[in-house]
């Protein structure tokens, strides 16, 4: 009986064993994105905003200084001694010019072939120099020395035509002495030869403006273009009329000597882009005259040059009645700019003048104030002036990030000490530069966009890669007037591309563009304690299938 029951047994225990399934032991999975706790310092930087507003790695004259009482910051304060401005003593003599005319004759002339073409008429203006004197009547003298006294007047058509074309010329701002009437000529065009020129002598004859009242500030000359016979051929040529106004000498003229000349320039700091969104409520010169003499007015050009913005020129003329006079300058530092200039022309009395020596001379100094008292706009976007260079340099590192990282988690700390709200958006670049506007980017030497795609072209063709890495809402500080109570904070994690996050293989550079709001577009007056701080740290992401599994130097990754 116990035989049985033991085979019994043996068979349910072969059946169980027989039913069961068993599968060999295999490796955990690889996740998709393995947090390697690698924590790389990415950003730690302090940007005032003194330095979102100017460059202060440009090579230029620094003048922004602070008040030690109330840290407000003012752009400049300058005080330039004057300098001696005298008549010339050729004040008699007007500098030479050149000018010229192009006509579509197509467009100008509506004709028909086979048809009668009627008289065109245009008249060309050239611009007269007036940094010796203002003209409103002359008599030139005889000299008919080279280059003196004398026009020259040339015209070609681009194209041969099947008519002659005469182009009968009159010179609105010369008599001649001979016949006292105004020149007149003409140049001839033929069919066989497209291109003429004439000379006129103007020793002896006189030189006035047109209303025989205003000053000179130009010469006139009226263009009647006259195609002979009916037209032979479709109008497609272009005309050329060329101007070339010899030095003028003038044997006596009525009008005003004047005494010119540019005041040393005020090179200032460079400013980054966006800047130029920001009106300076207040900004002065002062004008310093010493020894006005004679002289009864004062005409004061102040330019304000910005290499990539328009120049932004005053135009002003003062009359003198006592030392110091003062030019608002807001419209000039509207363009922050690079540098400012003063060109300054003291005029002596409307008067006869012979040609005789004038040794009139006045000193001229300026005094420039502009605190950085602004107007925000309602929004405003501004780049940091310099971008920052980024380079790890474990070997090993660089490999793995170029090889097998999948992103990162961007951890990123903004402390904001400005009354200005708006975002802050990190830029990543393979290059120092970060201007995506074709048109901007011709101010950068080597930079170009080919098939729109910009290329760094230097010993070798490199394509510009920029990115961004994060957008982060600037945190509200607490103000109470300028005054800085407290400052905003706000720490967050974002989530970086692999895309982006590629260029950190290599060197690379970073740069923050702040997006800033002033709801009440009020004054503000910029102190020096107002900034964006920024800290950040990248917890780097890999795929792990193909790290390198070799042991990693332990070189410096904050480079």
């Amino acid at each position: 009986m116990k035989r049985k029951t033991g085979i019994y047994f043996f068979l349910l225990l072969s059946w169980w064993v027989m039913s069961c399934e068993f599968e060999l032991p295999t490796l955990p999975r690889l996740p998709e994105r393995w947090n390697s706790k690698l924590i790389i310092p990415l950003l730690r930087k302090s940007y005032s905003f003194q330095e979102m507003v100017y460059d202060s790695a440009a090579s230029r004259n620094n003048p922004i200084f602070a008040d030690s009482l109330s840290n407000r910051m003012y752009y400049f304060a300058v005080d330039t001694p004057g300098q001696l401005i005298s008549v010339n003593d050729e004040y008699w003599k007007l500098p030479a010019t050149k000018f010229e005319m192009v006509i579509d004759l197509g467009t100008a002339l509506s004709a028909k072939t086979g048809e009668p073409v009627s008289v065109f008429q245009t008249a060309a203006r050239g611009e007269l120099s007036s940094r010796n004197a203002r003209i409103v009547s002359a008599i030139i003298n005889d000299n008919n020395g080279a280059g003196i006294n004398v026009a020259r007047i040339a015209a070609t058509l681009s194209d041969t035509l099947q008519n002659d074309l005469d182009i009968a010329i009159t010179a609105r701002n010369f008599k001649d002495h001979i016949t006292d009437t105004l020149w007149l000529d003409t140049l001839h065009l033929t069919q066989t030869n497209p291109g003429s020129q004439l000379t006129l002598d103007l020793s002896g004859d006189s030189l006035f403006s047109r209303d025989r009242a205003a000053f000179l500030d130009s010469l006139e000359f009226r263009l009647d273009i006259i195609i002979r016979d009916t037209l032979r051929q479709a109008l497609t040529q272009q005309l050329t009329v060329d101007f070339e106004i010899g030095t003028l000498h003038l044997e006596s003229f009525y009008g005003q000597a004047l005494a010119s000349g540019y005041l040393t320039a005020q090179e200032l700091l460079s400013s980054p882009d966006g800047a130029e969104g920001i009106l300076f409520s207040q900004a002065d010169a002062d004008i310093v005259l010493q020894n006005p003499g004679n002289f009864e007015s004062l005409r004061i050009v102040v330019a304000g040059v910005n290499r990539f913005r328009p120049t932004v020129k005053l135009d002003t003329t003062i009359f003198i009645s006592s030392g110091d006079y003062r030019l608002d300058l807001a419209p000039v530092m509207a363009v922050l700019p690079d540098s400012i200039t003063f060109y300054v022309e003291a005029a002596l009395a409307l008067g006869q003048y012979d040609g005789g020596a004038i040794g009139d001379a006045v000193t001229v100094g300026y005094q420039l104030y502009a605190p950085l008292l602004v107007t925000l706009p309602p929004e405003l976007q501004l780049a940091a002036a310099q971008p920052t260079r980024f380079f790890i340099t474990d070997s090993t590192t660089r490999a793995n990030i170029s090889r097998s990282q999948n992103g990162a988690q961007l951890d990123m700390a903004v402390t904001n000490r400005t009354p200005f709200l708006g975002k802050l958006v990190l830029l990543i670049s393979s290059h120092r530069m970060f201007e995506q506007d074709s048109i901007a980017v011709g101010n950068y030497g080597g930079y170009q966009y080919i098939n729109d795609t910009l290329y760094y072209i230097g010993s070798d063709t490199e394509r510009v890669l920029i990115d961004t890495l994060a957008i982060v809402e600037l945190p509200a500080a607490i103000m109470s007037a300028d005054t800085l109570l407290s400052a905003g904070r706000n720490s967050q994690v974002y989530f970086a591309d692999s895309s982006a996050l590629a260029l950190i293989a290599d060197t690379c550079y970073f740069l923050p563009k702040f997006f800033l709001e002033n709801p009440d577009s009020g004054q503000v007056w910029l102190k020096t304690n107002y900034g964006i701080d920024i800290e950040s740290y990248l917890n780097l992401l890999f795929d792990p299938s193909v790290l390198n599994q070799t042991e990693a130097d332990t070189a410096d990754t904050t480079g």
